[in-house]
């Protein structure tokens, strides 16, 4: 990877992380107090808006995949910095994977809801935290997640072909599509 690609992902994540953990305060904030009051007016940035204990639960989960996705990145990228492994190619890996976590952990929530809440008590702020956490664990382990959802559903990994392995010219390595351990 060139030294400027790397100074940028470097300065991206700092700032990413940075701005993500500003505004969790913000974000928890108004999650808590339209669970105990109901809806209410707020704003963010130059947006005005109504919200509804839904929509903060949503933007909770989101920020904190977020955050779980950037954390792992960050670690991957100064272990592999560090190291002086850092692959090429994978700027794109570094700028998508925070909305695929985010994107993700909305699906994982909704899904979890279904089984584990009871959707008519999502004014609890202990649902809150359950929210939390399994956004920041569906952001954290985004690419373990994924490769999961893809053997349940019968996908093929994203570094294997179509054709398969007989007319590809070889063998599967069984490791295939499978992360490292920070990545």
């Amino acid at each position: 990877m060139s030294p400027w690609i790397e100074r940028a992902i470097g300065c991206y994540l700092l700032v990413l992380g940075t701005a993500l953990l500003s505004i969790t305060p913000w974000a928890w904030s108004l999650a808590s107090q339209v669970a105990v009051s109901g809806n209410m007016k707020a704003s963010f940035l130059w947006f005005d808006f109504t919200a509804t204990p839904a929509m903060s639960m949503i933007a909770i989960v989101i920020v904190m995949a977020m955050i779980g996705s950037v954390t792992v990145m960050a670690l991957a990228f100064s272990l592999r910095a560090g190291h002086k492994t850092l692959e090429e190619g994978y700027h794109r890996w570094y700028l998508t994977r925070p909305i695929t976590a985010a994107s993700l952990a909305v699906l994982f929530y909704m899904t979890a809801i279904v089984g584990f809440l009871d959707l008519t008590s999502l004014q609890r702020s202990s649902d809150l935290v359950v929210a939390a956490a399994l956004a920041a664990l569906a952001g954290f382990f985004t690419d373990a997640l994924l490769s999961k959802l893809r053997r349940v559903l019968g996908l093929l990994p994203p570094t294997r072909g179509a054709a398969g392995p007989e007319e590809a010219g070889g063998d599967v390595d069984p490791h295939e599509g499978q992360t490292g351990r920070w990545g």
